[in-house]
């Protein structure tokens, strides 16, 4: 706290990322933070298994964390939780009931890393009492002897399951939603991740691979994606799962929202050339040239309830209450719900053609839709 006062009577406008003890994050903390202008973007946990953190002097307590979980979000952060693999004591099944956990408190961002053994550390004096042994490589990455490479591969391969399930987060959230209990997602989760180190391995890493390809192979197979990655789900979860109305459309969703985050990275790394932009666009260019949708603006519609779409909304009364209207657009890596009317405006320009013609008359309507479209860059000027 006396730190965070040094930094506010000093500090002139810089932002300074923290990784707080979890221990230490009250009210009081978050508001001296803030004044500090110092923003809490981790929570180290690194492993809520007390026989691994015993052997590795750390100390975690579940009520703390997840009181400064809380908090954190009440104040609208999303931070990193910290989890580390290779720990002494670790095994698939201690690391498969953290990751669980994690879920279950709706943890999306986790920086997994292996456990490192520095020199000069103790860690580096006693691993032979700790029954750590270190891989043949310059970061001397330790795992647990008595699990072996075989169980290091293990905890790995969970890592990176779930960092494929959060992709599936509309998904994920249904799941939640039409669960008979907490203890009934649990089990649906424990079943995952342990399926995904053992009988669908190599499935979750084929499609893990497909998923991590570029925007324009993920939105051309989003079907066959959709039919593979519902079927994973099915078979390592539950296959009672093969029930659920709206599963295969809540993945494919999700799908799609990757693949329009992707076209927005690549664009960043100017894989694919920018359009311009017009700062002006004079009245009657409206009236007399020619519009056409952005390559970058996608129209779906998809047979889901917009409080699954939307993860919780609520929906205007008199829409359909199982069919959503989405304009996916890559530039700004995100998904405009709209009405059915809109939706068609924008359809009409899937292919260049003028504001007004004889099948569409002119009205004031049109023209603000129009504004505000071309202002966002979802319609241009040919």
């Amino acid at each position: 706290m006396e730190l965070f006062r040094i930094i506010e009577n000093k500090n002139t406008g810089t932002t300074f990322n923290i990784y707080p003890d979890p221990a230490h994050v009250d009210r009081d903390y978050l508001q001296a933070a803030g004044k500090a202008n110092c923003r809490i973007i981790s929570l180290g946990v690194e492993t809520m298994d007390p026989d691994a953190a015993a052997e590795m002097n750390r100390k975690f307590d579940h009520d703390e964390f997840f009181n400064a979980l809380d908090l954190l979000r009440g104040k609208g952060d999303t931070p990193q939780v910290d989890m580390m693999y290779g720990l002494p004591k670790q095994s698939v099944r201690s690391f498969g009931r953290d990751l669980v956990r994690l879920r279950l408190e709706q943890v999306d961002q986790v920086l997994f890393s292996p456990l490192m053994i520095f020199p000069g550390t103790e860690l580096e004096e006693c691993t032979e009492d700790k029954g750590i042994s270190t891989l043949d490589c310059p970061q001397q990455y330790g795992y647990n002897r008595e699990g072996g490479k075989d169980e290091y591969a293990s905890l790995i391969m969970m890592s990176e399951s779930y960092q494929f399930l959060r992709q599936f987060h509309r998904t994920d959230y249904y799941i939640r939603s039409v669960a008979d209990c907490r203890s009934d997602y649990e089990r649906v989760l424990e079943q995952w991740f342990f399926a995904s180190v053992d009988k669908c391995r190599n499935r979750v890493l084929a499609l893990q691979e497909e998923m991590a390809a570029g925007s324009a192979y993920i939105r051309t197979n989003a079907e066959s994606l959709t039919q593979k990655i519902s079927a994973l789900f099915i078979e390592s979860m539950d296959n009672k799962l093969q029930e659920l109305e709206f599963l295969f459309e809540l993945v494919r969703m999700d799908i799609l929202e990757v693949a329009m985050k992707r076209m927005n990275d690549e664009r960043a790394r100017d894989i694919h050339p920018r359009l311009p932009s017009r700062s002006m666009i004079l009245p009657e260019e409206f009236i007399k040239l020619k519009w056409v949708l952005s390559e970058e603006a996608w129209l779906e519609t998809h047979a889901v309830p917009y409080e699954l779409a939307s993860r919780g909304g609520s929906r205007t009364p008199g829409e359909e209450p199982n069919r959503v209207f989405c304009v996916y657009f890559c530039p700004e890596s995100k998904i405009f719900f709209v009405d059915e009317n809109e939706f068609d405006f924008l359809g009409r320009f899937s292919k260049p053609r003028r504001l007004f013609d004889s099948q569409n008359a002119y009205s004031s309507e049109a023209l603000e839709t129009a504004g505000k479209w071309s202002r966002l860059g979802v319609l241009r000027i040919v």
